[in-house]
């Protein structure tokens, strides 16, 4: 089983504590189903969004597989640091397409890319090398792609041999290899960081490994430490005392583990492990340090403040219909969901809090399983069941 049956079998046992966590938030008053008149005005900068389908979207990816071509819905879509490409990852292959200077976006077309790594037993009928892949992602300055995979076909007996980690060199439309290294365990997901650092969380093993990426692509090991249960989505934060943040969604123990990155010494965050909503899958830091949180075993998204130290604390919530991912706009302003029958815009206002746009949730199409800001052209992009929905959007 793949580590998404793995993510799917942990939301269906969490699930009966989403309504328990809801009753909890309307206590609270962080609980968010409309905009309130009260908050409108100052505290929130934008509440209305006008979004333009760009031409030719939603885009469509097929590939050959044995003796027939089938359709693939992307379940990661990002753009390039630059603004110059958007990629889609769907289960047997990335597609690039290309950004204009003046927003217009491409067809897609399939990256080729070189195969180098010696293969575990189970890889076949490859993606990017020969697996299936699992995440990927951009380094910062836009120069290495990183991809991980599993095994396609599992082993008769016994756990899965283990997955890689490719770094390719980007160059334009081209992927060219760096270096790669195979991996214990499964379930993996990554993010690049500040500084060349990479983060890679396991989840049969219950950790999470930081690699350097270096000027050529080699990756170097920093250091393994322990999180919790099933870690699943990984991603960097701001600067924090001594280091940058780092937090990890752990799916089974419905908890999120912030650490402290310095070079070579991670720091767990005092309290971390920190309690949070059923079964946190996505993960989103703004550039002011708010921390996103998904659940769509609760229906909600949990909006926390990140302190120097790493801290979190409770700053907003909104309830949507089963929320797959997160991100934030530019500017911070604006978060966005991917929700499994639609895709929903909030207004972030003083602290955090969470009020949703006029016209949201909207339908791109499809089930919607991933979401991407571009921090160049306003450009918003939905991964869905029947391809990548683009969009233009004007905030007012």
């Amino acid at each position: 089983m793949s580590f998404r049956g793995h993510r799917r079998k942990s939301r269906r046992a969490a699930s009966r504590l989403w309504l328990r966590v809801a009753l909890a938030l309307l206590g609270s008053g962080l609980l968010v189903t409309g905009v309130p008149s009260a908050l409108a005005g100052p505290a929130f900068p934008f509440t209305q969004v006008a979004l333009t389908q760009v031409a030719g979207s939603p885009f469509t990816f097929r590939a050959l597989v044995l003796n027939g071509s089938s359709n693939f819905p992307p379940f990661q879509v990002l753009f390039s640091p630059n603004g110059a490409r958007l990629l889609s990852t769907t289960q047997v292959g990335v597609y690039s397409q290309t950004v204009s200077k003046a927003g217009a976006v491409s067809k897609p077309v399939r990256y080729v890319a070189p195969s180098f790594c010696k293969y575990p037993k189970g890889f076949a009928l490859g993606a990017l090398g020969s697996g299936e892949l699992d995440s990927v992602a951009y380094s910062l300055n836009g120069a290495f792609l990183a991809e991980v995979e599993e095994p396609v076909v599992r082993p008769i007996k016994g756990e899965p041999k283990g997955g890689v980690l490719h770094i390719y060199r980007v160059s334009g439309s081209k992927l060219l290899k760096a270096s790669c290294r195979t991996l214990p365990g499964y379930g993996y997901h990554i993010a690049f960081g500040p500084a060349g650092l990479l983060a890679l969380t396991n989840a049969r093993e219950k950790t999470v490994t930081i690699y350097s990426v270096g000027a050529a692509g080699k990756t170097h090991q920093i250091s393994v430490f322990p999180t919790g249960n099933h870690p699943d989505a990984v991603t960097f934060g701001p600067t924090l005392a001594g280091g940058h943040a780092l937090a990890v969604a752990n799916g089974v123990d419905n908890t999120i583990s912030t650490f402290t990155v310095s070079g070579g010494l991670v720091a767990p965050a005092a309290g971390s492990p920190f309690p949070t909503i059923a079964a946190p899958s996505s993960l989103a830091f703004s550039p002011t340090g708010l921390l996103a949180v998904a659940s769509s075993d609760a229906n909600l998204i949990d909006v926390y403040s990140v302190s120097f130290v790493g801290a979190l604390n409770g700053a907003g919530a909104a309830h949507v219909d089963i929320p797959q991912a997160v991100a934030f706009s530019t500017t911070g302003k604006l978060l966005g969901s991917a929700d499994r029958s639609d895709a929903s815009l909030f207004a972030v206002g003083t602290g955090g809090l969470l009020a949703p746009v006029t016209g949201s949730p909207f339908s791109p199409g499809g089930a919607p399983d991933s979401i991407a800001f571009d921090h160049h052209h306003f450009l918003l992009a939905v991964g869905t069941s029947r391809g990548t929905a683009v969009y233009t959007y004007t905030p007012s």
